[in-house]
């Protein structure tokens, strides 16, 4: 397969445009803003009912998926007759339950706690594959999980799904290789229900990957503000003492329109915990200081966001050559998100959201593969 000339992800209602071409209908646990919900639609199946009890993240999937039947409730209280009825599908019918449990207590990236409560609604998306019996399921979580202390859960968790009947199988797949910017390693579980005589598929890595400036072409010419100063080589990073305290500056990009939200752009790191830090950190470099903050390389895929990273207090992927971090339009194309999206809401909840997500592209391949391999057949 040949790289696109250019990246471009279609506009929300392109892609939705998709959804009902193959008939397979689609039911999504923590569904999140959508990331996943996306990626199924854009690989032409429906989504007809998702549960996400953060409030902020059902606005999002609610405000993007007009036509889903979206449960707030906690996942705890969601009765297997009441999704059958809001699917209006007998148990036995679905063709995919999709699932994202919490992965806190599962991640290298902080303390990996064994009895953190968040682990447990892993068991709650278990409970809900036995009572609905789907021909397929999806689910997704941290590498972290089969790793160190939490090994013994994945275990336990493999041997459960397979226990309800279904052929199952686990793969560590990295979302630069599927058609996202940014290096996002997550386990992707898939199974299939005995009786389809299938084993499960997964998508083939792109013998290409998307960089940084490649998705957000003004990156490397970003015109000068109030707040921002172009950058013409890559040899040299911009003093914090050139820039202002100016947070709600918009980003300007060549061959782009103006930013009207403010809060779509680009805080500058001038009152940040990582202010200074971040100065000594070349393109392509991590800090040995704080463990999330990186600077992005312009011609390689950005690092993994992370929820956080919106909040002042935390480090989080930095502009390759300006003294900021990305803003939230650059972190939707670096996440896979369409430029209208909507995400309502201040900055730090859209970056949140945008790192909770797991990027369309990626689910995209995962369900087009699943398509074309096991429904197909």
């Amino acid at each position: 397969m040949e790289k696109p000339t250019t990246y471009a992800i279609p506009r929300t209602a392109e892609i939705r445009s998709h959804r009902l071409e193959s008939g397979l209908v689609v039911a999504s646990t923590f569904a999140g803003c959508g990331g996943s919900s996306l990626g199924y639609e854009w690989a032409g199946m429906e989504v007809r009912w998702a549960n996400e009890v953060d409030p902020h993240a059902a606005l999002c999937h609610r405000e993007n998926f007009p036509e889903c039947r979206l449960s707030a409730q906690d996942i705890r209280k969601v009765l297997i007759e009441d999704v059958l009825a809001d699917l209006e599908l007998r148990a036995g019918q679905l063709d995919v339950l999709d699932g994202s449990p919490p992965c806190q207590g599962f991640s290298t990236s902080g303390n990996q706690q064994v009895g953190d409560p968040r682990n447990l609604m892993f068991w709650q998306f278990i409970r809900l594959l036995d009572g609905l019996q789907p021909r397929a399921f999806i689910a997704e979580n941290v590498p972290g999980m089969w790793k160190g202390r939490t090994h013994g859960l994945f275990c336990e968790v493999m041997a459960l799904l397979k226990s309800k009947g279904y052929v199952v199988e686990c793969r560590e797949l990295d979302a630069q290789w599927l058609g996202v910017p940014q290096r996002r390693r997550r386990l992707i579980f898939i199974g299939i229900r005995e009786d389809m005589g299938i084993a499960p598929a997964f998508p083939k890595p792109l013998p290409w990957r998307w960089s940084v400036s490649e998705s957000c072409p003004w990156i490397r010419s970003t015109q000068t503000n109030r707040s921002f100063r172009t950058i013409q080589s890559p040899g040299s990073l911009p003093s914090p003492t050139l820039l202002t305290n100016d947070a709600r500056s918009d980003v300007i990009a060549a061959g782009h329109p103006p930013i009207d939200d403010p809060e779509e752009s680009a805080p500058d790191l001038a009152d940040s915990v990582a202010d200074r830090e971040s100065a000594r950190v070349p393109p392509g470099g991590q800090s040995d200081r704080y463990f999330n903050l990186f600077r992005a390389h312009p011609d390689e895929p950005s690092p993994c966001v992370m929820a956080g990273g919106g909040n002042r207090g935390t480090a989080g992927p930095i502009h390759p050559f300006e003294q900021r971090k990305m803003s939230i339009l650059e972190l939707r194309r670096l996440c896979g998100f369409p430029d209208d999206f909507a995400l309502p809401g201040p900055r730090a909840r859209r970056w949140k959201v945008l790192g909770n997500a797991v990027p369309p592209p990626m689910m995209r391949e995962i369900a087009l593969t699943l398509r074309k391999e096991i429904f197909h057949k």
